[in-house]
């Protein structure tokens, strides 16, 4: 059970309070772990994020073996960890690794956003420059020096000087050139500072930052290995449209990539330039009428229920890829407020007992996963499978 909130919230409390005799409904002796959102690294193993020092590939192993000892995750949240937040990072790859192995999850509001983001970059984590995102404006006006070159010239920059001498170009070049992974010897990089110096130093016998920064993205021996701005791996986030964008060097422009499945909230009507908007308040959710039988609302009576909620991001589908597999089971005037994926179901409101609706939602899940286990064993793929060809064996070894 993992929480979602980036403070103390008194609304995972409930969640927790509201989960446990749910579970002891069908287990008299479950094993519930709860976790904060940034400490799960035990659970989590991904090839796109760093490990952690010391950590090597029998950890990683670990962290499949103990994600496969789970029956069901629960995420319980608001909007405030967005996905692509470093944050978020170990939330969004236990979520990832969940939805891409097929493990029983019930997610509220942060976590169904997630599940959304994932589907729509098909499981891709971004490196996000631009925070929260922006508007497409504000993106372009951005700051578009390499982070790691400024990081780099200051590293050398002993005395904070602003420039460069013989020797120190030296040594950033070395450095710059083993950041990319690329070797050169001593006697290559002197040569290659000479030409710098003879076509980049203004006759003061040293390189300032914007001279340095015109060198690497000019000079022909940097090009030909393969350097080039680090931005050009990083992503930027268009808010109203929740496009991504990626940064070109060599024409100094952003040009669109993917998209998020999530845009900011807009008052109807107004243009995007208009201000960004939200709710919170209770929202009357309808269920689709093709799903008014679905094991969610077993005991949820007639077509509509209230629930209590706060949105400034919208779920919008037509991003999502074809035969994406998500369906939406319930909306609202505000948008999606139920939808399913696999083994997953995704709640955009907070389980509570004020809405009463919401808790059936929840033990409707957790009965129908808890008695489809039962009689047919696990229902999910063992991550082990997933990404190990050799697994332990055993992977799963019950319990929730």
């Amino acid at each position: 059970v993992v929480n979602g909130y980036t403070k103390p919230s008194a609304r995972f409390d409930e969640f927790l309070n509201i989960l446990r005799p749910i579970l002891l409904q069908h287990d008299k002796n479950p094993n519930i772990i709860v976790r904060e959102h940034n400490q799960l690294g035990d659970f989590i193993f991904a090839t796109d994020m760093q490990l952690p020092p010391g950590a090597d590939s029998f950890d990683q192993k670990a962290g499949l073996r103990m994600f496969d000892t789970l029956d069901f995750v629960f995420v319980d949240g608001d909007e405030e960890l967005l996905p692509w937040m470093e944050d978020a990072s170990q939330l969004f790859a236990l979520i990832r690794l969940a939805f891409q192995t097929g493990k029983c999850m019930f997610t509220t509001i942060q976590g169904t956003q997630t599940l959304c983001f994932i589907n729509a970059l098909g499981g891709e984590k971004l490196d996000v420059v631009n925070g929260r995102g922006g508007r497409l404006e504000e993106i372009r006006r951005s700051d578009v020096s390499d982070p790691m070159l400024r990081e780099l010239f200051d590293s050398v920059d002993e005395d904070g000087g602003g420039d460069l001498d013989k020797e120190e170009l030296v040594t950033v070049v070395k450095l710059l050139y083993s950041r990319r992974g690329l070797s050169r010897s001593k006697k290559q990089v002197e040569a290659e500072v000479e030409l710098i110096l003879e076509e980049f130093d203004d006759g003061d016998g040293t390189i300032d930052f914007d001279e340095f920064r015109a060198m690497v993205e000019l000079m022909p021996a940097f090009k030909k290995g393969g350097v080039s701005n680090s931005l050009e791996n990083r992503h930027f986030i268009e808010i109203v449209t929740g496009d991504v964008y990626k940064f070109r060097a060599a024409k100094h422009e952003f040009v669109p990539y993917k998209n998020t499945g999530l845009r900011r909230k807009m008052p109807r009507g107004r243009s995007p330039n208009a201000p960004v908007s939200s709710f919170l308040g209770d929202v009357l959710v309808q269920k689709k009428i093709n799903y008014n039988s679905h094991f969610a609302f077993e005991t949820v009576v007639g077509r509509c229920f209230k629930a209590y909620t706060e949105l400034a991001w919208d779920v919008h589908m037509e991003e999502q890829p074809s035969g994406n597999g998500l369906s939406i089971l319930a909306e609202s005037d505000k948008g999606v407020m139920v939808l399913e994926s696999g083994n997953a179901v995704g709640v955009r409101f907070f389980v509570q007992r004020r809405c009463p609706e919401s808790v059936q939602i929840l033990e409707a899940f957790v009965k129908s996963k808890f008695q489809k286990m039962t009689a047919g064993g696990n229902l999910d793929m063992s991550a082990q499978v997933r990404y190990n060809p050799n697994p332990d064996p055993d992977p799963h070894p019950g319990g929730i």
